[in-house]
């Protein structure tokens, strides 16, 4: 059969998704990413390996979680749970950051707290000069001395910085100028936006402001005309300035500037439905670009003037690019932007069924983890699904397109939760188009 491609998934899987501007890079959810039937809210890189992700188990629960990876996502490690909602993070390096809190009301009340130690221990920041924001929703680290933040998406507006690494922080009261803040993001130590909306939300107008100098004077760069939405997220690629706006129907909307935020270009792509709301954008380059919000989100090639359906995403808040061939993504579960990640090339002469084929789980019984191994003759949208003894779904382990080829993935012994399923006989099936398939095994522990 020539040369045979031999994909092993161990706590990730390769999703092979064929898109109109490249087939070597694209975006794949991490299975073992704990699965939220809200979302994760942010998620912010270091390097390639090691990043944060908080995550709230609804809007209205204030639960919130500090998860970690320090191998680019294959594995999730819960550091922190706290009664707040957990609302922006971002690092200086590899032991210094900081989370947003949305509401100083509830839980925390504090609108920022920070680790000195990679997020074993986090401590409220209580060194704030200046009126104490109500809650920050956006976090810019420029540097491991700079950072700024600002919140929140219910008035008042304020923007916070530190110029020495957390050991002090300076409020800048905005509300002359803007009700609410979303997010903000800086190029360098004095320059960047800040976004949001004039207004009482819902009921609010777009706006966003740029500073020069640190904060000490800010323009309005750009004001929409009419009530409909905020500005909700911002970002920056090579030759744009991009964000997105907050409006709830049948459009996906969002601003992009070309001269480095000095006009914008709103944009109005209808998706129909029953209604959609628009919120984590990132685009890679001028023409290649992600966003979402509700369920779906949406990919495009031509600089957003056309959209379609990205499967992969969904409930998608934040989209951070670590460079032009790696991002992360966080909605109802976490998303990383890569290229193949097969580990090897086997020039061997084995032979493969012609049709889908599962085989028996190794080693059965088993604990904690299992290994799961399939053939898909042909591209094709694969999903295995775990089951209990009583049928009820445990863990949709893969749904995504695979190309054709053998594959393996791991089962960890947890639900759709992340919490550990008992010992006792589970299920676990194959399902495509045309093909099912269903084997049994044990878990002891």
């Amino acid at each position: 059969m020539g040369i045979i491609k031999y994909i092993t998934i161990f706590l990730i899987f390769s999703v092979f998704r064929i898109n109109s501007y490249t087939q070597s890079l694209r975006w794949v959810e991490l299975p073992n990413s704990p699965y939220t039937s809200w979302r994760y809210d942010d998620i912010f890189f270091v390097n390639a390996y090691t990043g944060w992700a908080v995550y709230n188990t609804s809007f209205a629960s204030n639960q919130g979680y500090v998860y970690k990876t320090t191998n680019g996502g294959f594995n999730w490690l819960l550091q922190y749970q706290t009664t707040a909602y957990l609302r922006a993070v971002g690092f200086a390096d590899s032991l210094n950051g900081w989370i947003g809190i949305y509401d100083t009301t509830i839980g925390i009340h504090k609108p920022l707290i920070q680790t000195t130690d990679g997020g074993i221990n986090w401590l409220i920041v209580s060194n704030i000069t200046g009126p104490v924001p109500k809650g920050l929703c956006g976090i810019s680290v420029v540097n491991q001395s700079v950072i700024y933040a600002c919140g929140r998406i219910e008035t008042p507006a304020y923007v916070i910085k530190t110029t020495n690494g957390g050991m002090n922080w300076l409020s800048i009261d905005m509300s002359g100028l803007v009700s609410c803040l979303v997010d903000c993001n800086f190029s360098s130590v004095d320059s960047g936006f800040v976004v949001g909306g004039t207004g009482i939300y819902p009921n609010q107008r777009a706006k966003i402001l740029f500073t020069s100098n640190g904060g000490l004077n800010w323009v309005v760069k750009y004001e929409s005309a009419v009530i409909d939405a905020s500005c909700w997220k911002i970002g920056m690629a090579p030759n744009i300035v991009y964000a997105s706006l907050n409006y709830t129907g049948m459009q996906l909307q969002f601003l992009k500037s070309t001269n480095a935020g000095n006009n914008w270009i709103k944009t109005i792509y209808n998706v129909g439905g029953n209604g959609y709301f628009t919120q984590g954008i990132g685009f890679l380059n001028s023409s290649s670009g992600w966003l979402g919000g509700s369920i779906n989100s949406y990919e495009t090639t031509d600089g957003g003037i056309t959209w379609y359906i990205s499967d992969i995403m969904h409930n998608v808040n934040r989209v951070r690019f670590v460079n032009d061939t790696l991002g992360y993504a966080v909605g109802r579960k976490i998303y990383k932007y890569t290229a193949d990640q097969s580990i090897g090339i086997n020039n061997n002469n084995t032979s493969f069924p012609a049709d889908y084929d599962l085989n028996q789980n190794y080693p059965n019984p088993f604990n904690p983890m299992t290994s799961i191994k399939f053939y898909v003759p042909k591209f094709s949208r694969i999903k295995i699904i775990i089951f209990d003894i009583l049928g009820n779904e445990v863990l949709v382990l893969l749904n995504n397109y695979l190309s054709g080829g053998p594959y393996q993935i791991m089962w960890n012994g947890r639900d759709k939760d992340n919490y550990e399923v008992s010992s006792g006989v589970y299920f676990y099936r194959l399902e495509t188009e045309k093909f099912i398939e269903t084997k049994k095994m044990v878990l002891i522990r």
